[in-house]
């Protein structure tokens, strides 16, 4: 089975996706101060809240988009929650998790880049539900053993959930 090269192209990741799959962030974050006072902090922050260069801040963060950051930490959006590790880290300083209702356990950004890999290099959407993404060519190395089948089962399950809360994926689903 051979794949076009602007296919395969489209596949890969950049350095900057493949550490954030990975795991492979900077452990600086602990030593963050926030940009506001204990008392001040409500336990939100803006969607809109992006880092400022700043003494409070490292300058390579400046221009990060946080809030937006939040809002899919929060949403499952981004693969933190899932991990008991990232988990952790985040319960340990405090972090406002948000509805419980609105989360998706599922990693959606991450379902959503390996269900397009699927897509590209099968030609449909058709996932069987015991589908596991492989580890060789021309399947991303990055998705490798990633139970695509089971997570696409459980957004069916979550329709009603995505629905009421989340109408964005939906239409990013359809």
């Amino acid at each position: 089975f051979v794949v076009p090269a602007p296919v395969e192209e489209s596949l890969q990741l950049s350095p900057f996706e493949l550490a954030a799959l990975n795991g492979d962030v900077s452990d600086d974050i602990d030593d963050l101060d926030v940009p506001w006072g204990e008392d001040e902090d409500d336990g939100s922050l803006e969607s809109k809240f992006s880092v400022t260069a700043s003494n409070d801040w490292p300058e390579h963060l400046a221009g990060m988009r946080l809030g937006q950051i939040v809002s899919r930490i929060r949403d499952g959006g981004l693969e933190v929650k899932h991990l008991p590790e990232r988990k952790a880290q985040l319960d340990e300083i405090g972090f406002d998790w948000g509805d419980p209702r609105q989360f998706v356990d599922v990693p959606f950004e991450k379902v959503m880049c390996a269900l397009y890999a699927f897509y590209m290099i099968r030609g449909d959407t058709n996932v069987v539900a015991d589908f596991i993404m492989p580890d060789e060519h021309p399947w991303p190395t990055v998705f490798s053993g990633f139970e695509l089948g089971k997570a696409v089962v459980r957004l069916r399950q979550l329709q009603n959930s995505l629905e009421a809360y989340h109408p964005v994926k939906v239409t990013l689903l359809r």
